[in-house]
């Protein structure tokens, strides 16, 4: 539980990061970026799995509400 946990918020920590990079090579003619996507997503979906698993087996859902939502991203 407690690796679990850690790994959902280092996922949650880079996840803007990475979608900035994804951005940045979506623009780049040398690199894909259909691979920096799939990466995305596949960080996305491992953080949905590790968000319900987690909530699965908390008995106390107050205490770590805060840190199973991400951020809301907004286009701009």
């Amino acid at each position: 539980m407690v690796a679990a946990l850690e790994q959902f918020a280092l996922i949650l920590e880079n996840q803007t990061q990475i979608l900035e990079r994804v951005i940045q090579d979506g623009l780049a003619d040398t690199t894909k970026p259909r691979q920096r996507l799939a990466i995305y997503k596949e960080l996305a979906k491992r953080g949905d799995e590790l968000r319900q698993a987690i909530q699965a087996v908390n008995t106390h859902p107050g205490d770590i509400s805060e840190i199973l939502h991400s951020p809301v991203q907004k286009p701009v």
